[in-house]
């Protein structure tokens, strides 16, 4: 399940989402405002900015990220 941490007013958190959603890819969306836990997590493993993606417990670059990458990713290879 890849799941999203975002916050609120992110413009690149909702272009991620709105990309996600355009391929047909279903994601848990985290508010690390909200979730303070999901905001440790995500410090901890090193990023100081979101939109942060997670396939299980594998961090996904979203700089160049196209559907092929992802559906890639997603298969295991």
């Amino acid at each position: 399940m890849l799941t999203v941490y975002s916050k609120n007013n992110c413009p690149n958190c909702v272009k991620l989402k709105n990309q996600l959603k355009s391929w047909g890819v279903t994601y848990e969306e985290v508010n690390i405002e909200q979730d303070m836990d999901a905001r440790n997590f995500v410090v901890d493993q090193g990023h100081r900015m979101v939109p942060v993606l997670y396939n299980g417990s594998e961090n996904i670059r979203t700089n160049d990220l196209t559907k092929q990458k992802l559906q890639q990713i997603i298969a295991g290879f």
